[in-house]
């Protein structure tokens, strides 16, 4: 590794013109990937293909009531959004932090949900990709705030790798938070509060519990 300090913050992104600001390449990455992955699975893939198979499918918590439901979804959230939106972006790949590497994965994973009616709790049919469908979901708020909080934190990278499958990397020296990253990582946290509070409720309504 070389032990030169260099800037941590990124240069250019996979794919896209580096002159792109972050947050832009960002967002046209997600929404890319979430809204093809949508349509995949509406068109091509069976329903129910990805039903229980994820982490958070796991999770003992049907039986609870409102609250502790409503605090362990939190809970969930917030924990894989430290992990996977902000820790990981201590890591870049060639300048790209690798935290919205993450994120990226997981709004495609969202979107195959979503086309595939994968979920716990399915709908009657698979839903046609639509706007509305999109912003009525509460994992869209989640997915929100993952990727509010990965740009936030893009600049604390510490280590670049130059190649993804190669082993040479370089150091970088992390840039501290500034206001506006604090200000996007609070609407983060609001944005994943609310969406854990209307994704219970909706559970509740569609099982009859709590």
């Amino acid at each position: 590794m070389s032990m030169r300090p260099q800037p941590a913050g990124p240069r250019a992104g996979p794919g896209l013109a580096p002159s792109l600001p972050l947050w832009l390449r960002a967002v046209l990455w997600c929404q890319a990937l979430f809204w093809g992955a949508w349509w995949i699975g509406y068109l091509w893939l069976p329903e129910g293909i990805l039903r229980g198979k994820l982490i958070a499918a796991q999770l003992p918590i049907d039986h609870l009531p409102f609250l502790p439901r409503t605090l362990a979804v939190i809970g969930y959230n917030l924990l894989w959004m430290l992990l996977f939106a902000v820790w990981a972006n201590r890591v870049q790949v060639r300048r790209w932090p690798l935290g919205l590497t993450a994120v990226n994965a997981m709004w495609l994973i969202f979107g195959l949900l979503l086309g595939t009616n994968s979920f716990g709790v399915p709908r009657p049919a698979p839903l046609r990709p639509t706007l509305d469908g999109f912003l009525l979901r509460p994992g869209v708020m989640e997915l929100s705030a993952y990727l509010l909080a990965a740009i936030a934190t893009a600049s604390t990278g510490r280590v670049n790798q130059l190649e993804w499958l190669s082993g040479w990397a370089e150091r970088l020296e992390p840039s501290p938070l500034r206001r506006r990253d604090w200000l996007l990582l609070a609407v983060a946290l609001l944005l994943l509060v609310t969406a854990a509070v209307r994704e219970v409720i909706s559970w509740c309504n569609v099982t009859g519990g709590c």
